[in-house]
């Protein structure tokens, strides 16, 4: 499942160069460059791990590099990679899952996307089509435009269709000479078995929150206190962190926030306000009721040295009520949460959960049987 290239390698600056935008995967990284350093290079990878975690990125350098014309140079400007880097490489090629037949022609089915930099950006449908695959095996039949490699990317992976995947599958068992196939999925139980087996597994994770603030202050310039915030509100993911959804995973945080700072004086009428605002934003819920439940569990722990200020804030408003309070209160969003996808009256449903909530806090016992 490998194949050497003719000549070594000549390595001329530290591997960790190509891979410096790339935060917090060293494990991924090193197994990638050593890969590539030693001439050890598999005909297929499985790129795997959350949403956020730098597989695509990471993706796009490798296949950068197994394109290059001068392997090791970081800064190379050689044919290969300005062609990269214009998007106009005809050795490179991705598919992506597409929208229904009935929405696309054929022809445009079996298209391959040649621009790296639309990998990771193109709007995406529900799965990845035989058509799509069979085009990318065509592509891959070709001879090589510059004489290299050609490498190919599939975004989604674990959303082939069954057809599309045993299409896939037959390549990968008997690979062309010189072709990389990289896979990314965060679902590897999508994948059949005998896919993932094909393939050489990097894996991805999540950083710790204090390890991902620790870079956002560095590179985002962002003060310690909200760069934890964020770090903890993206699941110690950097691609979560500095995409376009945080500034709404924040709002939804500061709600959360105000509610618990406000637990002790709020009024009946006060909660059925709330939830009447809150009652349409069905979707935010989840993730409102999770901050509640992560802001009771740092007062429990009462770590406010690995806190964001706005946790800080909050041991405030929490300090003096019992522990035991505190844990029983926890548990409570902890069981209504799976409740929620589920109950067809949002607003009675978020009046007794903070009703009941609020109970538990100031009184130690809950109304709700």
């Amino acid at each position: 499942m490998f194949y050497e290239t003719a000549a070594p390698v000549n390595l001329r600056k530290p591997m960790e160069k190509f891979f410096q935008s790339v935060w917090g995967q060293e494990p991924a990284v090193n197994a990638l460059s050593r890969n590539f350093s030693r001439n050890r290079v598999a005909s297929a990878y499985l790129f795997s791990g959350p949403e956020g975690t730098g597989k695509m990125s990471t993706a796009l350098i490798f296949a950068k590099m197994l394109l290059c014309e001068k392997p090791g140079s970081h800064d190379c400007a050689c044919r290969s990679c300005r062609m990269f880097a214009a998007g106009a490489h005809p050795d490179f090629m991705g598919v992506v899952p597409s929208e229904p037949k009935s929405k696309v022609s054929e022809d445009r089915l079996r298209d391959v996307i040649r621009n790296p930099a639309m990998m990771g950006k193109t709007p995406k449908g529900r799965s990845i089509k035989i058509e799509q695959i069979r085009g990318l095996i065509s592509a891959l039949s070709l001879k090589s435009s510059n004489g290299g490699r050609k490498v190919a990317l599939i975004e989604s992976a674990e959303t082939m269709n069954r057809n599309a995947e045993n299409a896939l599958l037959k390549t990968l068992e008997e690979p062309a000479p010189d072709t990389v196939a990289l896979l990314i999925t965060s679902k590897p139980t999508g994948l059949l078995p005998t896919t993932v087996s094909r393939c050489r597994t990097v894996r991805f994770v999540p950083l710790q929150p204090q390890k991902l603030a620790v870079l956002l202050e560095k590179h985002a310039d962002l003060p310690s206190g909200e760069a934890l915030r964020i770090a903890i509100l993206a699941e110690g993911r950097p691609g979560a962190a500095l995409g376009a959804g945080m500034e709404h995973a924040r709002e939804v945080d500061d709600e959360a926030v105000h509610i618990l700072s406000r637990i002790a004086e709020l009024e009946p009428e006060d909660i059925i306000q709330w939830a009447e605002k809150w009652r349409q934003r069905r979707g935010d819920l989840k993730l409102l009721l999770e901050r509640m439940m992560e802001i009771i569990r740092s007062g429990i722990d009462a770590t406010p040295a690995s806190s964001s200020d706005t946790m800080k804030s909050i041991f405030k408003d929490l300090d003096g009520l019992p522990a035991g309070r505190l844990v029983d209160g926890y548990f409570a969003l902890l069981d209504v949460i799976p409740m929620l996808e589920f109950n067809p009256n949002v607003q009675l449903f978020l009046e007794s959960t903070v009703f009941n909530l609020q109970s538990i806090l100031l009184k130690g016992e809950s109304f709700v049987d």
